[in-house]
């Protein structure tokens, strides 16, 4: 396994450029509905409309530690947006800490069609003040949906972790049994080459208040080779 990671860093490369030097007359972005790409581990397909912000926030509790983040995202051209994300942390009676500041780019490259999936590029900066020996980090992530049915769609991500020194993949399933309910459970795995495999899966269901305001709330549990970590999280997505 040690062997084969480095060689990811080239696999993305090659991912990253052959999409891009395909014609993309056929991508097109989604107004039809809110897919934020938080609570949950997995990133959607969906790109913000030029023009347009997305607000995503979130607040959480796990066994270890309290959270509060904050994402922005904002439509540039058609297919692309930029991403803004901030993370806070406190763990027990300390005081609360700035962890990670995220800068981050979506481009849409298709819209999907028959067994075909939609397909998504995500491509992060990360600055973390707490790891001193790598605080700034990049990685890149390859994001894919299949619609089933008209009620159920599967979400499923291939993406470098730790400065490309891992492998994190997602899988989740998404129920919308109506305009406002939608349910998921998703299955996630973050291995890497220096530490051991961590998993993880979670469950949760979004609210639709109107076209551009959702609830949402989840549950979820991460094991490693250290003790499982429970956590529990309620945020909301707003478009402007």
């Amino acid at each position: 396994m040690i062997k084969i990671f480095p060689r990811l860093r080239y696999l993305l490369l090659i991912l990253v450029l052959l999409p891009l030097s395909l014609e993309r007359g056929y991508a097109q972005t989604f107004e039809d509905y809110l897919q934020p790409d938080r609570p949950e581990q997995s990133e959607g397909v969906r790109v913000t409309a030029p023009g347009r912000l997305q607000v995503e926030w979130g607040i959480g509790a796990s066994s270890h530690a309290k959270m509060a983040g904050l994402m922005l995202r904002y439509g540039i051209i058609q297919d692309l947006e930029v991403r803004l994300e901030g993370i806070m942390r406190k763990r027990g009676g300390d005081t609360p800490r700035f962890t990670n500041l995220n800068l981050s780019s979506k481009l849409n490259l298709f819209s999907g069609e028959g067994l075909i999936p939609a397909m998504t590029l995500v491509g992060y900066l990360c600055y973390a003040p707490d790891f001193q020996s790598r605080p700034v980090t990049s990685d890149l992530c390859l994001a894919f949906e299949n619609a089933i049915t008209s009620q159920l769609a599967l979400t499923y991500n291939l993406a470098s972790s730790d400065g490309m020194r891992g492998l994190f993949v997602v899988t989740e399933l998404s129920y919308t049994p109506s305009k406002r309910w939608n349910c998921f459970v998703e299955y996630y795995g973050n291995f890497r080459t220096y530490y051991h495999p961590e998993h993880g899966a979670d469950i949760g269901m979004r609210y639709t208040l109107s076209p551009s305001l959702e609830l949402e709330l989840c549950y979820g549990r991460t094991h490693s080779s250290y003790d499982p970590i429970s956590y529990a999280s309620l945020g909301g997505t707003w478009r402007l």
